[in-house]
């Protein structure tokens, strides 16, 4: 089966979303966030392909600032230069062997870099953040939303819609696991590779120095505290 940009789904219309606030911490990071997401719709209609849910995290890392994201459908995905986290230790790192290896077809490819180049931050994963289909796939979608992406300058590919899509990615990237993140069409990495940078800061400079987060709300456009009760 020839794979094109035709055959990817495109995003379909956001769905309304509720909102919960929760204290997280990375150790409460890395037990994953209880995001709660209730539809407006029924289940039978709601038709989303990718969503990050509206939500307001507080965390104890003073140097962590709050964000909302905006909820909104997504969908795409491209292609890698230099990966970001080309000098972090990676101990779980498992490499694809030549015998694993398959021939990548141009069709495949070409769609691929498409993907890439879509958006400036791209995310291959199982499932949708909805429904996600494996717990990395949910921790990286989780892990961007604290991070505040930009929903706009986001997008997502569920790969199990498409198998061929799937093995040549793991080629493409020479990376054989999924989820897989891209940003700025830069190979950074799969699921423990976002963690191990959101602890320790680097995804959070990678990700502002490309532009893609949510400004931070400043001190004039926050609410105002209600008075104090006598």
């Amino acid at each position: 089966m020839k794979t094109n940009m035709c055959n990817l789904p495109q995003h379909s219309k956001p769905v309304e979303r509720g909102t919960r606030i929760q204290k997280v911490d990375d150790q409460g990071v890395r037990r994953m966030v209880d995001l709660e997401i209730a539809s407006s719709a029924p289940a039978h209609e709601v038709d989303i392909e990718f969503a990050l849910s509206n939500f307001v995290l507080i965390f104890h890392n003073p140097k962590m600032i709050c964000r909302t994201i905006l909820s909104q459908g997504f969908r795409h995905a491209s292609r890698p230069s230099r990966p970001i986290a080309a000098n972090l230790s990676k101990p779980h790192l498992t490499r694809l062997t030549p015998s694993q290896l398959r021939l990548l077809s141009t069709e495949t490819r070409a769609a691929i870099d498409q993907a890439v180049a879509s958006k400036p931050v791209v995310l291959f994963m199982k499932g949708t953040p909805e429904t996600p289909q494996c717990g990395f796939s949910r921790a990286s979608i989780q892990i961007l939303g604290l991070q505040g992406v930009d929903p706009n300058k986001f997008s997502a590919f569920n790969v199990l819609e498409d198998e061929e899509l799937r093995q040549g990615l793991k080629e493409y990237s020479d990376w054989p696991t999924i989820p897989q993140l891209y940003v700025g069409k830069e190979f950074v990495g799969g699921c423990d590779i976002l963690m191990s940078m959101h602890q320790n800061g680097e995804l959070s400079r990678v990700l502002e120095e490309k532009g893609v987060l949510v400004p931070a709300e400043s001190p004039s456009e926050a609410p105002p505290e209600a008075p104090a009760q006598s």
